[in-house]
Protein backbone atom coordinates (compact mmCIF):
# COMPACT_ATOMS: atom_id res chain seq x y z
CA UNK A 1 0.00 0.00 0.00
CA UNK A 2 2.75 2.43 0.98
CA UNK A 3 4.72 1.47 -2.14
CA UNK A 4 1.75 2.20 -4.44
CA UNK A 5 1.17 5.55 -2.71
CA UNK A 6 4.84 6.44 -3.17
CA UNK A 7 4.76 5.74 -6.92
CA UNK A 8 1.45 7.59 -7.36
CA UNK A 9 2.78 10.60 -5.43
CA UNK A 10 6.04 10.61 -7.40
CA UNK A 11 4.09 10.42 -10.68
CA UNK A 12 1.99 13.44 -9.73
CA UNK A 13 5.12 15.46 -8.94
CA UNK A 14 6.74 14.51 -12.25
CA UNK A 15 3.55 15.40 -14.17
CA UNK A 16 3.39 18.74 -12.35
CA UNK A 17 7.02 19.49 -13.27
CA UNK A 18 6.40 18.47 -16.88
CA UNK A 19 3.30 20.68 -17.20
CA UNK A 20 5.15 23.58 -15.53
CA UNK A 21 8.05 23.13 -17.95
CA UNK A 22 5.65 23.05 -20.89
CA UNK A 23 4.02 26.22 -19.60
CA UNK A 24 7.39 27.93 -19.44
CA UNK A 25 8.20 26.76 -22.96
CA UNK A 26 4.84 28.01 -24.24
CA UNK A 27 5.38 31.36 -22.53
CA UNK A 28 8.88 31.74 -23.97
CA UNK A 29 7.65 30.66 -27.41
CA UNK A 30 4.87 33.27 -27.29
CA UNK A 31 7.39 35.91 -26.27
CA UNK A 32 9.78 35.02 -29.10
CA UNK A 33 6.92 35.01 -31.61
CA UNK A 34 5.84 38.45 -30.38
CA UNK A 35 9.42 39.73 -30.77
CA UNK A 36 9.68 38.24 -34.26
CA UNK A 37 6.41 39.93 -35.24
CA UNK A 38 7.58 43.26 -33.83
CA UNK A 39 10.95 43.09 -35.58
CA UNK A 40 9.18 42.31 -38.83
CA UNK A 41 6.53 45.00 -38.52
CA UNK A 42 8.52 47.81 -36.91
CA UNK A 43 10.56 49.94 -39.27
CA UNK A 44 11.89 52.10 -36.42
CA UNK A 45 12.89 49.73 -33.59
CA UNK A 46 14.73 46.43 -33.09
CA UNK A 47 13.77 44.23 -30.13
CA UNK A 48 15.97 41.90 -28.06
CA UNK A 49 18.94 44.21 -28.62
CA UNK A 50 20.07 47.44 -26.98
CA UNK A 51 23.16 47.92 -29.15
CA UNK A 52 23.64 51.26 -30.90
CA UNK A 53 22.38 51.51 -34.48
CA UNK A 54 24.78 52.16 -37.37
CA UNK A 55 26.03 55.74 -37.28
CA UNK A 56 26.88 57.88 -40.28
CA UNK A 57 30.66 57.60 -40.69
CA UNK A 58 32.42 60.89 -39.97
CA UNK A 59 33.76 62.82 -42.91
CA UNK A 60 37.44 63.50 -43.52
CA UNK A 61 37.43 66.39 -41.07
CA UNK A 62 40.53 68.57 -41.22
CA UNK A 63 42.66 65.72 -42.58
CA UNK A 64 45.18 63.33 -40.99
CA UNK A 65 46.24 64.26 -37.45
CA UNK A 66 49.87 65.40 -37.02
CA UNK A 67 50.47 65.24 -40.78
CA UNK A 68 52.00 68.72 -41.10
CA UNK A 69 54.93 70.46 -39.51
CA UNK A 70 54.15 72.59 -36.48
CA UNK A 71 54.44 76.34 -36.86
CA UNK A 72 55.68 78.56 -34.04
CA UNK A 73 52.66 80.85 -34.12
CA UNK A 74 50.21 77.93 -33.85
CA UNK A 75 52.21 76.35 -31.01
CA UNK A 76 51.89 79.60 -29.04
CA UNK A 77 48.24 80.07 -29.98
CA UNK A 78 47.26 76.52 -29.01
CA UNK A 79 48.82 77.00 -25.56
CA UNK A 80 47.06 80.34 -25.11
CA UNK A 81 43.70 78.89 -26.23
CA UNK A 82 43.96 75.98 -23.80
CA UNK A 83 44.49 78.40 -20.91
CA UNK A 84 41.88 80.94 -22.00
CA UNK A 85 39.07 78.43 -22.60
CA UNK A 86 39.14 77.32 -18.95
CA UNK A 87 38.58 80.86 -17.67
CA UNK A 88 35.32 82.37 -16.44
CA UNK A 89 35.36 85.13 -19.10
CA UNK A 90 35.55 82.50 -21.88
CA UNK A 91 32.62 80.53 -20.44
CA UNK A 92 30.56 83.67 -19.91
CA UNK A 93 31.26 84.99 -23.40
CA UNK A 94 30.77 81.80 -25.45
CA UNK A 95 28.91 79.45 -23.08
CA UNK A 96 30.10 76.66 -20.83
CA UNK A 97 29.68 73.84 -23.37
CA UNK A 98 31.30 75.83 -26.17
CA UNK A 99 34.36 76.60 -24.04
CA UNK A 100 34.61 73.06 -22.65
CA UNK A 101 34.38 71.27 -26.01
CA UNK A 102 36.88 73.63 -27.63
CA UNK A 103 39.21 73.14 -24.65
CA UNK A 104 38.93 69.37 -25.05
CA UNK A 105 40.02 69.80 -28.67
CA UNK A 106 43.23 71.44 -27.46
CA UNK A 107 43.79 68.71 -24.87
CA UNK A 108 44.80 66.72 -27.97
CA UNK A 109 43.63 63.28 -26.78
CA UNK A 110 40.89 62.51 -29.33
CA UNK A 111 38.86 60.77 -26.60
CA UNK A 112 35.06 61.00 -26.53
CA UNK A 113 33.74 64.04 -24.70
CA UNK A 114 30.46 63.69 -22.75
CA UNK A 115 28.02 66.59 -22.61
CA UNK A 116 25.02 67.03 -20.31
CA UNK A 117 22.02 66.03 -22.41
CA UNK A 118 19.53 67.18 -19.76
CA UNK A 119 20.92 70.73 -20.09
CA UNK A 120 20.64 70.58 -23.88
CA UNK A 121 17.00 69.48 -23.72
CA UNK A 122 16.14 72.37 -21.41
CA UNK A 123 17.98 74.86 -23.60
CA UNK A 124 16.51 73.56 -26.88
CA UNK A 125 12.93 72.29 -26.27
CA UNK A 126 12.53 71.26 -29.91
CA UNK A 127 15.17 68.56 -29.42
CA UNK A 128 13.38 67.28 -26.32
CA UNK A 129 10.22 66.92 -28.42
CA UNK A 130 12.12 64.87 -31.01
CA UNK A 131 13.19 62.34 -28.36
CA UNK A 132 9.70 62.31 -26.81
CA UNK A 133 8.14 61.56 -30.20
CA UNK A 134 10.39 58.52 -30.54
CA UNK A 135 9.28 57.29 -27.12
CA UNK A 136 5.61 57.74 -28.03
CA UNK A 137 6.07 55.68 -31.19
CA UNK A 138 7.91 53.02 -29.21
CA UNK A 139 5.13 52.73 -26.63
CA UNK A 140 2.50 52.49 -29.37
CA UNK A 141 4.52 49.70 -31.03
CA UNK A 142 4.68 47.60 -27.85
CA UNK A 143 0.98 47.54 -26.89
CA UNK A 144 0.57 43.94 -28.11
CA UNK A 145 3.53 42.48 -26.19
CA UNK A 146 3.10 39.45 -23.94
CA UNK A 147 4.20 39.68 -20.29
CA UNK A 148 7.98 39.74 -20.04
CA UNK A 149 11.10 41.88 -20.27
CA UNK A 150 12.30 43.15 -23.63
CA UNK A 151 15.41 45.00 -24.77
CA UNK A 152 15.05 47.47 -27.63
CA UNK A 153 17.04 49.95 -29.68
CA UNK A 154 16.40 52.29 -32.61
CA UNK A 155 16.94 50.55 -35.93
CA UNK A 156 18.68 53.67 -37.27
CA UNK A 157 19.98 56.90 -35.79
CA UNK A 158 18.29 60.15 -36.79
CA UNK A 159 20.12 63.35 -37.66
CA UNK A 160 19.14 66.87 -36.66
CA UNK A 161 20.88 70.18 -36.07
CA UNK A 162 20.68 72.92 -33.46
CA UNK A 163 20.18 76.33 -35.04
CA UNK A 164 22.15 79.33 -33.87
CA UNK A 165 18.85 81.16 -33.20
CA UNK A 166 17.76 78.40 -30.79
CA UNK A 167 20.82 78.49 -28.55
CA UNK A 168 24.23 79.82 -29.58
CA UNK A 169 26.11 77.94 -26.88
CA UNK A 170 24.80 74.53 -28.00
CA UNK A 171 25.03 75.53 -31.66
CA UNK A 172 28.77 76.18 -31.27
CA UNK A 173 29.35 73.15 -29.03
CA UNK A 174 27.36 70.55 -30.97
CA UNK A 175 25.35 71.90 -33.96
CA UNK A 176 24.45 68.81 -36.06
CA UNK A 177 24.20 65.43 -34.31
CA UNK A 178 22.75 61.91 -34.49
CA UNK A 179 20.28 60.67 -31.88
CA UNK A 180 18.48 57.43 -30.96
CA UNK A 181 16.91 55.62 -28.00
CA UNK A 182 17.47 52.20 -26.41
CA UNK A 183 16.64 50.43 -23.17
CA UNK A 184 14.32 47.91 -21.57
CA UNK A 185 10.54 47.47 -21.55
CA UNK A 186 8.73 45.42 -18.87
CA UNK A 187 5.17 44.15 -19.41
CA UNK A 188 3.53 42.75 -16.26
CA UNK A 189 0.76 40.14 -16.03
CA UNK A 190 -1.89 42.89 -16.17
CA UNK A 191 -0.38 44.22 -19.43
CA UNK A 192 0.88 47.36 -17.69
CA UNK A 193 4.04 48.67 -19.35
CA UNK A 194 7.04 50.26 -17.66
CA UNK A 195 10.33 51.14 -19.29
CA UNK A 196 13.86 52.37 -18.74
CA UNK A 197 14.73 54.47 -21.79
CA UNK A 198 18.13 55.85 -22.73
CA UNK A 199 18.41 58.95 -24.88
CA UNK A 200 21.66 58.92 -26.89
CA UNK A 201 23.53 61.65 -28.77
CA UNK A 202 26.60 61.40 -30.98
CA UNK A 203 28.43 64.08 -32.94
CA UNK A 204 31.82 64.44 -34.59
CA UNK A 205 33.36 67.70 -33.35
CA UNK A 206 33.97 70.13 -36.18
CA UNK A 207 33.35 73.77 -36.99
CA UNK A 208 30.93 75.46 -39.37
CA UNK A 209 32.30 77.99 -41.87
CA UNK A 210 32.13 81.54 -40.57
CA UNK A 211 32.63 80.65 -36.89
CA UNK A 212 35.38 82.82 -35.43
CA UNK A 213 36.64 82.73 -31.84
CA UNK A 214 38.91 85.58 -30.64
CA UNK A 215 41.66 84.11 -28.43
CA UNK A 216 43.68 86.42 -26.11
CA UNK A 217 47.41 85.69 -26.31
CA UNK A 218 50.55 87.38 -24.90
CA UNK A 219 50.88 88.98 -28.34
CA UNK A 220 47.32 90.30 -28.57
CA UNK A 221 43.92 88.88 -29.59
CA UNK A 222 43.97 86.42 -32.51
CA UNK A 223 40.80 85.52 -34.45
CA UNK A 224 40.64 81.73 -34.86
CA UNK A 225 38.52 80.64 -37.83
CA UNK A 226 37.65 77.14 -39.06
CA UNK A 227 40.69 76.82 -41.33
CA UNK A 228 43.02 77.54 -38.45
CA UNK A 229 41.11 75.16 -36.17
CA UNK A 230 41.81 72.42 -38.73
CA UNK A 231 45.47 73.41 -38.93
CA UNK A 232 45.88 72.72 -35.19
CA UNK A 233 44.68 69.14 -35.82
CA UNK A 234 46.93 68.59 -38.84
CA UNK A 235 49.91 69.95 -36.94
CA UNK A 236 49.28 67.64 -33.97
CA UNK A 237 48.48 70.53 -31.59
CA UNK A 238 44.81 69.53 -31.14
CA UNK A 239 42.75 66.49 -32.06
CA UNK A 240 39.26 65.91 -33.41
CA UNK A 241 36.93 63.82 -31.24
CA UNK A 242 33.36 62.62 -30.81
CA UNK A 243 30.84 64.38 -28.59
CA UNK A 244 28.57 61.88 -26.80
CA UNK A 245 25.67 61.98 -24.36
CA UNK A 246 23.32 59.58 -22.59
CA UNK A 247 20.29 60.37 -20.46
CA UNK A 248 18.15 57.68 -18.79
CA UNK A 249 14.43 58.20 -18.15
CA UNK A 250 12.04 55.83 -16.41
CA UNK A 251 8.41 55.39 -17.44
CA UNK A 252 5.95 55.85 -15.76
CA UNK A 253 8.22 57.89 -13.48
CA UNK A 254 9.74 60.06 -16.23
Amino acid sequence: MEERFFFRFTGLILMSIAFSHCGQKDSERAKHLAIADLNESSSEFVFESDLPPPLTPPGPGAGPWNSESKTYDNIALAKAAKVFLKTTPAREKYGYETAETFHHYFENTGTDFPVDLSKLLKAVPRVEKLYAAKVQRLMATTQSLEAGTYKFTSRNSTETSIERSEDENWYLAVAGFSYWISGTIVVDADKKISASINYHLWDRYDWDPGVIIPIPTPFGVVDVDQERVGAFHRQGLAKEFSTVAKLTLNIPDA
